[in-house]
């Protein structure tokens, strides 16, 4: 059988524009592309296909007469590709050879996620319509039989003009509106990813690495942000399905950049299949996944998702062949990332080399481009006693820093950055002696190298390894929180449990304080900001419009992606919408904050408004929650950095230097300073021995002076003070530091000894699986690319062996503090071996089973209250295989050894008091109690006014503005009941659906509200504005009649469908008031007077 040359067809599924991939001679030839031509036999239908069908085409096939014999164009393009038979063109049948449905995960045997020759070879389909047609097929929203020729030809054209119709042509049922709703053009510019993949695609074509920033193309541009994704689901008992999820902008990393967004597919797994016993995760994954006849093979698994490449493999006549597109096997994309024949990365475990491909996965923004002679190497600074004190901290000039800065934040200078740079990953600090002109350098670290590459592995041309790759700018955040594993090891080490009662009383009155003051000078204004604070208002709106660098540019979000949306009961039809982003239709914002915001800066006050009174009661009981029930409390008097060597070598052992760029930190007097000097406690996470809290001093130096908002740690010693906080080093950990006297006073240093492993620890686990690289390669020398590369699969998704086992660990170090004692030698062996186990996947130990199963009898049979509390009775129970687990509690159960009063007792005792008492306070006082009166005279008067006129003047116009008056009063009420009608989605009650799901509705209810009635329709009223104040006015009056008698008089309908106008209405009443722009109003921030 003679196989096709399918070239054009390589954009995760086929595309026209497709670079030449130039490669390494260290890695490959250039790549030779099979030339043997397809055997179409008899068929010619599917050589029909292959022919563009342009106008010329066209009308060649209609000059002339169809005979009985030949289908008409016409007839062809309506006739399905399942119905186009060979004896529709009467020739003799050829059996179509069907791929059989994968009923095991047996690695040997392809995944197809989607697969039909006839429509991944037919002409000018852009690749993002081939992904939206498999995401249409992998959701059995379109059968692939059901797809035909005149549905091809109307999706023909780029992706920002075919990608977004695809559903509505295949599913013109749904009703979906045939252009965009320009009131979403923001959140579409944010988040629809078809114009920049007609942009990446573009670039790419012209210039293969356009895609990694500098190119003279499309300067200030780079690629590699649009995120092709799919989630696994079960498929019976036995395997697994794939269904392909909304493609998105999403952030980018150095292999999409390089080798094309469409390159990459990230699969994502949920939680229940993920830690599911026996799962055959593994072997499923070392699959072929074909997708329109391009084969994506796995690389990498962290976090639960498992990332796919597409190689250069076709499936061909339902073989996988090599070669059948331009780019790289699996085998050479692992080379080209980690090189694992050359030596110097020979010298270690395959489990760690693997781990090495998250380098490739960052998130992060290409930042300058280095010479290569100005990529250096220095030494790292080693103690006495052998350890690395800058492990993970390079330098760089200032004018690096400088450019780095001007990359995420024209108007900042960042002192350190956390970045990728060739292998090496980690912190980058300031050199402060050094001037802001002159070529870029970046002083490596040993410590900080982790991939290394011989000469000439990558193409001359190729930037790739000289790219700044900028993760994260230093910053720091004060006032910090601190967690309940802080809060036991401070209470160990020595703090009263008083200390953290008073704290908790502290957070609390604080925080319902500044949320129920609500009369006063500038009461409302400060309400505003302490709600906004409350819910991260405008870093969360940032966030959403930065996408893809919201991580680089330090902004506190929503996620913007639910893991655990569910997409199969949404309309396929309908553009599904992002999280958290506001209904523009109807002016109501998505969050419980933002909401609040929008109300009070209208003129809404909880003082007479319900629906305030309403959402800020649900403010100030999250506020509480979070303080109460997740231990979370706030200390003034802390702050939260990235740490950094010193490395101007002037701090004494146990000093350090904190300085912020600004007036950030509260001294116990209350003063605001940019300068911590004295005592100081020191902790990172996680945080589960005894010396994981150091106490250290802060001092100043005039050296240190420039080095703001990082946290400089000495580098004398005997030993890196990051190692004693939980192992840490510098390559990008976060520190918090607290100088709260009535902490750092009480708090002692716990004994050096609970910091360095137990003796025998490593009896406990098992190395044999994890070889060398120089093991592996002698064990495959025989064996082809792909065979090698099938057998690195097997570490390059060890995180999805046992993924479970971190959390039991965790769970076990918790109940093994209850029962035996902080500082308990079964304690502290746990929590390294909580530690072992988390760094399994790298260090390629794994916990030996029968250590596991004896420790999961001595260590998990029990539960403790203040970790898993019985819920509420307000509160769903929600089952896990623990609910069925009995309580202990310290002193009363006689095998528990550690009979002292525990802190998270007391803290459980004291929370559920100060919870109970503050909730009571808040029902006696009445503040959030209902209102006698929830009518709104302002909100109520456009409609009673047009009422009035419609019984005056001339009858004929008054009797047409009553007509007019009654068609929107009966329109309104259909949108009522439609509403009501809709407070469920699928089997889940509206409050309990995806966020993006319960968007989808009530953007849906606002559309159908202000589709009717239109001026056209009306008689007298023919102002769009004044249709829309009369709408929403009676939408109020309407909804308030509808409640009258209900336990709530009022419901959420005329707010969530007609917040704008409502908002509208009352700031004209209330008196002067400014109409602003969304964009402005968005980046609005209250000042002090």
């Amino acid at each position: 059988m003679e196989h096709s040359n399918i070239i054009d067809a390589a954009l995760p599924f086929p595309s026209q524009t497709v670079p030449t991939l130039k490669t390494s001679p260290l890695l490959s030839r250039d790549l030779p592309v099979s030339s043997q031509q397809t055997d179409y036999g008899e068929d010619i239908s599917q050589l029909i296909l292959l022919v563009p069908l342009d106008v010329d085409t066209e009308e060649s096939l209609a000059s002339e007469p169809p005979t009985s014999t030949t289908p008409s164009l016409e007839t062809i393009h309506k006739r399905k590709l399942g119905d186009l038979s060979n004896s529709s063109l009467e020739v003799p049948p050829t059996k179509k050879r069907k791929i059989a449905k994968p009923i095991s995960n047996c690695p040997s045997q392809p995944y197809i996620i989607a697969h039909y020759k006839l429509i991944q070879n037919h002409a000018d389909i852009s690749s993002g319509v081939l992904f939206e047609l498999a995401r249409l097929i992998t959701r059995g929203a379109v059968a692939l039989e059901d797809i035909t020729l005149q549905d091809l030809s109307l999706l023909r054209g780029k992706n920002a003009q075919s990608a977004p119709k695809t559903a509505r042509i295949l599913l013109p049922e749904s009703g979906s509106e045939t252009t965009p709703d320009p009131a979403f053009a923001q959140e579409t510019a944010a988040t629809s990813p078809w114009e920049e993949l007609d942009k990446e695609e573009e670039a790419l074509a012209q210039d293969p690495y356009a895609g990694l920033g500098h190119s003279d193309l499309v300067p200030g541009w780079y690629g590699g942000k649009i995120d092709f994704r799919g989630k696994l689901q079960k498929d019976g008992d036995n395997s697994y399905k794939v269904k392909l999820d909304h493609c998105t902008i999403g952030a980018s990393c150095r292999f999409s950049r390089r080798f094309g967004s469409t390159s990459i597919l990230r699969i994502r797994i949920s939680d229940k299949i993920l830690h599911a016993s026996n799962n055959g995760l593994g072997d499923f994954f070392r699959k072929a996944f074909v997708l329109w006849g391009n084969v994506f093979r796995a690389f990498y698994a962290k976090e639960g998702s498992v990332f796919l490449f597409k190689t250069n493999e076709g499936m061909v006549d339902d073989e996988i062949l090599p070669h059948q597109y331009h780019g790289l096997s699996l085998w050479e994309f692992i080379q080209f990332h980690n090189p694992l024949e050359y030596v110097p990365n020979q010298n270690q475990g395959m489990s760690k080399w693997a781990a090495r491909m998250a380098l490739g996965l960052s998130n992060s923004v290409p930042g300058p481009l280095l010479e290569e002679e100005n990529i250096l190497c220095g030494d790292d600074i080693i103690s006495l006693e052998g350890s690395d004190m800058t492990d993970g901290c390079a330098t760089a000039n200032r004018a690096t820093s400088l450019a780095v800065s001007k990359t995420i934040d024209p108007d900042s200078h960042s002192v350190a950055f956390q970045y990728r740079l060739k292998g090496n990953k980690g912190m980058a600090l300031e050199l402060s002696e050094t001037n802001s002109t002159g070529p870029l350098k970046v002083i490596g670290r040993p410590s900080q190298i982790k991939i290394r590459y011989p000469p000439g592995h990558h193409d001359p041309l190729d930037p790739t390894l000289r790219i700044v790759e900028v993760l994260r700018l230093s910053y720091m955040r004060s006032p910090s929180s601190i967690s309940a594993e802080t809060i036991i090891n401070l209470a160990e080490n020595g703090v009263p449990s008083s200390v953290f009662i008073e704290l908790l009383k502290a957070n609390l009155h604080e925080i319902v304080a500044e949320l129920t003051t609500w009369e006063g000078k500038d009461a409302m204004y400060n309400l505003w900001t302490q709600v906004e604070r409350a819910g991260a208002v405008l870093h969360s709106r940032r966030a959403r419009e930065a996408v893809g660098e919201a991580r680089a540019r330090g902004f506190a979000s929503y996620s913007s992606e639910s893991d655990d949306a569910d997409e199969d009961d949404e309309d396929m039809g309908q553009a599904r919408s992002t999280a958290w982003w506001a209904d523009q239709t109807s002016g109501c914002p998505s969050s419980l904050e933002e909401t609040v915001l929008v109300l009070l800066d209208a003129g809404f006050r909880p003082q007479d408004s319900p629906i305030v009174r309403e959402k800020l009661k649900q403010v100030v009981r999250g506020a509480v929650h979070n303080r109460t029930v997740k231990y979370r409390y706030t200390l003034t008097q802390s702050a939260i950095a990235f740490v950094v060597p010193d490395h101007c070598n002037v701090l004494g052992p146990d000093e350090i230097h904190v300085k912020s760029s600004g007036r950030k930190f509260t001294t116990q007097d209350g003063i605001l300073t940019d300068l911590i000097l004295g005592d100081v406690l020191l902790t990172r996470n996680p945080c589960k021995l005894p010396t994981d809290v150091r106490k250290v001093r802060a001092v100043e130096h005039p050296l240190l002076r420039s080095y703001t908002d990082v946290i400089v740690c000495s580098v004398q010693g005997h030993r890196r003070l990051l190692d004693f906080l939980a192992g840490g080093d510098y390559d990008g950990d976060t520190a918090t530091v607290i100088w709260t006297p009535d902490i750092v006073e009480h708090f002692q240093n716990a004994d050096e000894k609970y910091s360095k492993e137990p003796e025998g620890l490593n009896l406990c686990f098992s190395s044999d699986s994890n070889e060398k690289v120089v093991e592996f390669l002698n064990r495959t020398s025989t064996s082809s690319h792909l065979e090698k590369a099938l057998a690195i699969q097997v570490y390059l998704l060890g995180a999805l062996r046992n993924p479970s086992i971190v959390g039991h660990y965790s769970t076990m170090h918790d109940n093994a503090v209850y029962h035996f004692g902080y500082s308990h030698p079964r304690t502290i062996k746990l929590a390294y071996k909580f530690c072992k186990v988390l760094d399994g996947a790298k260090s390629g130990l794994r916990i030996r089973s029968e250590t596991y199963e004896s420790d999961q009898r001595d260590y998990n049979t029990t539960r403790v209250m203040w970790k898993e509390p019985p819920p509420d009775k307000n509160e769903t129970p929600h089952y896990t295989e623990r609910a069925n687990l009995p309580y202990t509690r310290r002193g009363t159960t006689h095998h528990i050894q550690a009979k002292e009063k525990f802190i998270m007792d007391a803290l459980l005792r004291a929370s559920k008091k100060e919870r109970d008492r503050v909730l009571a306070n808040m029902e006696e006082s009445r503040l959030f109690g209902p209102l006698g009166v929830v009518t709104d005279s302002h909100l109520s008067q456009p409609w009673d006014d047009a009422v009035k006129a419609s019984k005056k003047g001339d009858p004929r116009v008054a009797q047409a503005m009553q007509d007019d008056l009654t068609k929107i009063k009966h329109h309104v009420e259909f949108v009522y009941q439609e509403y009501k009608a809709n407070r469920k989605i699928g089997d889940k009650p509206f409050n309990k659906a995806a966020i993006e799901a319960r968007q989808d509705v009530l953007r849906k209810m606002s559309k159908l509200l202000t589709s009717h009635p239109t001026p056209d329709e009306m008689e007298v009223h023919t102002d769009t504005a004044l249709i829309a104040r009369l709408r929403a006015s009676y939408a109020f009056i309407h909804d308030l009649r509808q409640n009258s008698r209900g336990i709530y008089p009022w419901s959420r309908f005329p707010w969530d469908l007609a917040m704008r106008e409502l908002c509208l209405i009352k700031a004209n009443a209330l008196g002067p008031s400014k109409t602003v722009t969304n964009g402005f109003y968005e980046r609005f921030r209250l000042s002090r007077r």
